[in-house]
């Protein structure tokens, strides 16, 4: 068995990778302002990440892909963005693979400029087709003022859903 990525924890110091950074900027979707929030999934023998990128075209976050066998070397799926919309942002993508199914969380007007944070979730058999757009979540509460952050989504062994999130307040 190979191990690519091995830390015991026993120091509490992360060592770098001498090849960083692992993913640039090259494709002319993603040459505006950053590629950040990355969500990696191992799959089918496969590293698979999503990421934020500024699109130019219309001025909003959108999501790109890529895919390594190694998790070193990246290749970025032509077709990038693989979500991207007129009508919402989508920042903080945060991507589950659920009885076959790809899910996509991602949250708008996440610091309030244009009225209260949302939170979107898509659908998607291959993880690069996105649909099935559904709004599940308002910013409503007071501490929720400067929008919705950062999720995390499990599903329990009862098929229960749980969420984590923060706001930025």
């Amino acid at each position: 068995m190979i191990e690519l990525f091995r830390d015991d924890f026993n120091d509490g110091i992360w060592t770098k990778h001498a090849g960083n950074p692992v993913i640039r900027r090259d494709q002319p979707w993603a040459e505006s302002h950053y590629i950040c929030e990355p969500n990696l999934l191992y799959v089918d023998g496969l590293f698979r990440v999503w990421f934020s990128q500024m699109f130019p075209a219309n001025g909003k976050t959108a999501v790109g892909y890529a895919t390594s066998n190694d998790g070193f070397t990246w290749i970025k799926h032509p077709g990038n963005p693989v979500l991207a919309l007129g009508h919402v942002e989508i920042h903080r993508p945060s991507v589950m693979r659920h009885a076959g199914t790809y899910y996509l969380f991602g949250v708008d007007d996440e610091y309030g400029k244009k009225g209260p944070a949302t939170m979107r979730r898509w659908t998607s058999a291959d993880g690069i087709a996105w649909g099935d757009e559904r709004l599940i979540m308002t910013g409503t509460q007071p501490w929720e003022n400067n929008g919705l952050c950062n999720m995390a989504v499990v599903v329990d062994d009862g098929g229960r859903w749980h969420m984590l999130y923060t706001s930025d307040c």
